[in-house]
């Protein structure tokens, strides 16, 4: 969607804490990509964050707002959102905005947001975070938490009553479990009436 934002709401946007706004002179589209899903896995449960372009870093460390142009903004969004279908599995939504500088009509600062979804988005077969201000691989236990989130957090204790096989990812599940380190491969564990638990030291 293209909501509207304000110079103002800009500028509320770059003082928010770090671990949700990062901004970029200009950006490389996969960096860029690799932070948006950082935040959409959302690891230190924030809500999601910003990534703007067109902000660059003054001596002091301050953003300065320089902007960029409307074929830029173009070109970025248009890669941006490219590797958020073709290099992030599953793939990532973003919502979208560029706001125009008052002083610099013809400069734009490109917005690009993106939300948690429930979801554990891999990017480049890496699964990104963002930890404070910085964006980083997850580890194993911090997949595993992701993992456990997704799953809605009590997933051993669910039972759907209605679900088939046929409703499991089951390379989800298989990720899901890989932890536990079971003694028999997953599948023994999807037969009617195995139960996990049992398995559990």
């Amino acid at each position: 969607g293209h909501g509207a934002m304000t110079e103002d709401e800009l500028q509320g946007l770059l003082l928010r804490e770090s671990n949700r706004v990062d901004w970029k002179a200009r950006g490389n589209p996969t960096a860029l990509t690799k932070t948006l899903v950082a935040f959409a896995n959302d690891y230190q449960q924030v809500g999601g964050g910003y990534v703007l372009c067109g902000v660059a870093e003054s001596a002091a460390g301050q953003p300065l707002l320089e902007g960029v142009t409307a074929a830029e903004v173009r070109e970025l969004r248009d890669k941006v959102f490219r590797a958020c279908r073709q290099l992030t599995v599953p793939p990532l939504a973003l919502e979208t905005t560029e706001v125009s500088l008052g002083d610099r009509p013809e400069r734009r600062i490109l917005v690009l947001q993106a939300l948690p979804t429930g979801q554990v988005h891999r990017f480049e077969g890496k699964i990104p975070i963002r930890v404070d201000d910085h964006t980083i691989d997850a580890r194993d236990e911090e997949i595993k938490l992701l993992y456990q989130r997704s799953a809605g957090g009590s997933f051993l204790e669910q039972v759907e009553r209605n679900a088939t096989r046929a409703d499991l990812d089951l390379l989800a599940v298989e990720q899901f479990l890989e932890p536990l380190k079971l003694p028999h491969p997953v599948e023994h564990y999807l037969q009617p009436g195995v139960r996990i638990r049992a398995a559990i030291p």
